[in-house]
């Protein structure tokens, strides 16, 4: 191992002030007589400047992706109200048909234990919508 080996791991912690007076007379003194470690202390010292200078990282807008969660959950529920629209339609109109086929029957023979023939259409369960 090299003097440089030695010193190099020790010019950030003097740039740091992190080294015993002892220890900064040691670094010191090589890099003041080695070019190559005179060229790594310049340098890491330019980045530490840089680092404290430079301009602070602007966060992710957190509000952006926020927005677009409650956008899609916003047009997820308007489709399950679509839905749930054209169901109740549905039902309505079955009613409707069930009332006049309840109509045209006389009074005596209508009772709770009287069938009633139901549209011959497929019914939807209700667990197919997605409640938000």
């Amino acid at each position: 191992m090299t003097e440089c080996d030695a010193i190099r791991p020790q010019i950030t912690a003097l740039l740091d002030g992190e080294l015993s007076l002892a220890a900064i007379a040691e670094v010191d003194a090589h890099v003041n007589g080695c070019t190559a470690c005179a060229a790594v202390y310049a340098d890491i010292g330019i980045l530490k400047t840089a680092a404290r200078t430079a301009a602070p990282i602007p966060p992710v807008d957190l509000w952006t992706g926020i927005g677009e969660a409650i956008d899609e959950a916003d047009h997820d529920m308007l489709d399950t109200m679509r839905l749930l629209r054209q169901e109740m339609q549905s039902l309505r109109e079955e009613v409707a048909a069930l009332r006049q086929e309840l109509a045209k029957r006389p009074a005596s023979t209508v009772s709770r234990s009287t069938p009633i023939s139901l549209p011959d259409a497929p019914r939807k369960s209700m667990s197919q919508y997605r409640l938000v």
